[in-house]
């Protein structure tokens, strides 16, 4: 499965032109192969699912966030479902991280499936520049700050956000 970099697109017009140009560029390549199920219709199809991963709200913009995605099977048959993890290949088909577990949240009562990465570098980088306490979270910035630091995380910018909760 490829793992794909993908900068969140905020812009809503921008939104609808590029799936736009995304759908209308796939129907001319497939167009030309007649509507076929081929491997190139699947990758077509398996990319234009990993860029709907980059769009997100207007309202979140301040973020800046960036986002590297791959998709993991699906094993189903009579008796179970599952998720199978299964690395990562980047679109030149180097493997970007080999199968790692599946883990699970619950968020309003719903099992969230995700991956634990390490990003750090083994521990020698920080990604966390800064964190963006929202508008209905009751943490103070001292509290977050002292959490960070005794998780090795120090010169983390802390504030709260300027967006409104409606």
């Amino acid at each position: 499965m490829p793992a794909k970099p993908l900068r969140v697109l905020y812009d809503r017009a921008a939104q609808r032109a590029e799936l736009t140009n995304n759908i209308k560029h796939v129907f001319q390549v497939e167009k030309g192969f007649d509507f076929g199920c081929g491997q190139k219709f699947f990758s077509h199809w398996f990319n234009f699912g990993l860029d709907l991963c980059a769009y997100k709200h207007p309202s979140f913009a301040e973020e800046r966030e960036i986002r590297r995605v791959h998709i993991s099977g699906l094993a189903l048959d009579e008796n179970q479902r599952r998720m199978i993890p299964v690395g990562a290949i980047d679109g030149s088909g180097v493997r970007r991280s080999g199968p790692v577990p599946i883990n699970y949240r619950v968020r309003n009562g719903v099992q969230i499936p995700y991956v634990s990465l390490d990003i750090t570098d083994g521990g020698r980088k920080s990604p966390i520049k800064e964190v963006v306490l929202g508008p209905k979270n009751p943490d103070t910035e001292e509290n977050v700050g002292l959490f960070l630091t005794s998780v090795g995380r120090d010169n983390v910018n802390i504030r709260r956000s300027e967006v409104p909760y409606r």
